[in-house]
């Protein structure tokens, strides 16, 4: 589907590049926490309840995703863009966004 079009497989990889190149726990935490905030639309409470961590440490979390991204999470089109990106890296098996327990 999507993640067979060599265009969307540029997009997923320069979306998601940055978070993906932290070092391991880092990028797991990192990539954790953005899932969390896109499918809790941006709420930082549902996202920190859903992630079992306090909001203090989901902020840390969130200026770290921001900094290194060098956007806001707050913005809609910024979170749909990584939306679009997680989904088809979700099909690339064991390479793609998601890896570790959280789904």
């Amino acid at each position: 589907m999507l993640a067979e079009d060599d265009r969307v497989r540029a997009f997923t990889q320069r979306e998601l590049a940055p978070l993906r190149d932290a070092p391991d726990r880092v990028s797991f935490d990192l990539m954790a926490t953005t899932r969390a905030i896109i499918e809790n639309w941006g709420s930082k409470s549902a996202a920190a309840a859903a992630l079992r961590i306090s909001r203090p440490v989901l902020y840390d979390r969130i200026a770290k995703i921001e900094h290194i991204l060098g956007t806001r999470l707050d913005h809609a089109e910024v979170r749909a863009s990584l939306h679009v990106a997680m989904i088809s890296a979700d099909g690339d098996g064991p390479t793609g966004a998601h890896k570790g327990p959280h789904k």
